[in-house]
């Protein structure tokens, strides 16, 4: 397997604020040769024809000139509400919150709900080149209005597909400066790792010239950020035995129907849901694996509710049944965390 990569410049085809664009994209793939125009076929070759969405940049300016952020922890920004009277979160809007590549940032349906950032936070945008940059991060409220922030420092991990390997540390300049790399150098156009604490935050980025001097040339504006690390733990669902047909422990008669109360309560405010698990599985004949209450709750229930599982024709084994817990915060950037 192998693959070819084409950068495609769309900037000039986006437009500014809400409004995302389809576009048709056709590649044509010969060997030691040019490919004939499609839909005729190189002779060791084919061509592809596929839709993009050419996702909008916010602000009326120059994305070319000018800096700019297109996704926070690999959300659009547009599908953040990053304005002071906004919470920070991803919007309420299913076809929108969504990361870059197609999964909601609400990982349950009706998948409408919002969601903070915790982890390690990308901050990603298309580069201006010939330009150096630093992404200042400030507290929200700031102590004061014009408070300038602190530059995030971190070093960042590009993707570089003219070396090899192509996943390549880069770390800053003095004072958080980074230069701005060309996406062949920096294939997912990676601005900053960010890792804050609990809280709302803003960042921003701040572009300079190139060099080891940096003059100011321009800021974005500031988007306000909602970060909770505080998800479930170990200790934070509960469930415990509380009676197996007259018995609490030891062996169990085939058919005994087993019985228990839970609590999925969780240190996280942002509670998305909980599900039970059944082990082993393979068995012949299994148990029943319908446990009461089943399925996949997104509501946390209040403590001491009732569960139970069906031994009925089940093989003598030792079984454990496990509960999970889940909250919606967007966790590393990636929508499966």
């Amino acid at each position: 397997m192998y693959t070819a990569i084409l950068p495609v410049d769309v900037l000039n085809f986006s437009t500014p604020c809400n409004e995302t664009k389809i576009g048709g994209v056709r590649a044509a793939l010969s060997y030691n040769s040019l490919p004939p125009a499609p839909p005729t076929y190189a002779r060791r070759g084919n061509w592809l024809q596929t839709h993009v969405y050419l996702q909008p940049y916010s602000g009326s300016h120059d994305p070319t000139t000018f800096p700019h952020i297109r996704a926070i922890g690999m959300i659009p920004i547009q599908a953040i509400e990053t304005l002071p009277s906004g919470t920070g979160m991803t919007a309420p809007d299913p076809l929108v919150a969504r990361f870059i590549g197609g999964a909601h940032a609400d990982p349950s349906s009706p998948f409408d709900r919002r969601c903070p950032f915790g982890g390690l936070i990308i901050i990603s945008d298309e580069p201006v080149e010939g330009h150096s940059y630093r992404v200042m991060a400030r507290p929200y409220l700031p102590p004061f209005g014009t408070f300038e922030g602190n530059p995030v420092t971190n070093r960042i991990w590009v993707t570089d597909m003219l070396v090899i390997p192509p996943n390549q540390p880069v770390d800053p300049g003095p004072g958080g400066w980074f230069d701005f790399r060309p996406h062949l150098r920096n294939w997912r156009d990676v601005l900053a790792y960010w890792t804050p604490a609990d809280g709302l935050w803003q960042i921003r980025v701040e572009m300079g010239t190139a060099g080891s001097s940096h003059t100011h040339e321009a800021y974005t504006p500031w988007y306000k950020v909602l970060v909770n690390n505080k998800g479930p733990t170990k200790d934070s669902a509960h469930i415990s035995q509380t009676g197996t047909g007259g018995a609490v422990y030891g062996d169990l008669t085939v058919g005994t129907v087993v019985t228990g109360i839970f609590d999925p309560q969780s240190e996280s405010p942002h509670f998305d849901h909980y599900e039970f698990s059944f082990a082993p599985h393979g068995l012949n004949p299994n148990p029943n694996p319908f446990i009461l209450p089943p399925g996949n709750h997104l509501t946390p229930v209040p403590p001491s509710v009732d569960w139970s599982l069906i031994t009925t024709n089940s093989v003598p084994c030792g079984y454990v049944v496990t509960l999970h817990e889940f909250d919606r915060t967007v966790v590393n950037s990636d929508p499966w965390s």
